[in-house]
């Protein structure tokens, strides 16, 4: 699922004395937004393919595999680690409809 929006609240709380989020009730304006918001809609059909270990080097002929044909948009993310381990998610695809 992909959202349109995202909002942060920065919820971090320090020793007493020192200045932080939650001093300024941000858990009562983080519950107030939580039931405020809808309950979020799809907007587009997609998938996330996880690319572990190898694949990374094979991403492009991953995303032309016939199981993805159906989708129109597709983006790779490499998550840039220095070794390749067995196992290891190394990045993904996003296919979207």
């Amino acid at each position: 699922m992909y959202f349109d929006k995202h909002i942060f609240f920065c919820l971090n709380e320090r020793a007493a004395g020192e200045t932080c989020c939650a001093n300024f009730d941000s858990r009562r304006l983080q519950a107030y937004t939580k039931d405020k918001i809808k309950t979020p809609k799809i907007i587009k059909k997609g998938l996330m393919r996880n690319l572990i270990g190898n694949e990374i080097k094979r991403t492009k002929q991953i995303s032309k595999l016939k199981s993805y044909k159906v989708y129109k948009k597709k983006k790779a993310y490499d998550y840039g680690k220095k070794a390749i381990k067995q196992g290891r998610k190394m990045g993904h695809i996003n296919f979207v409809m």
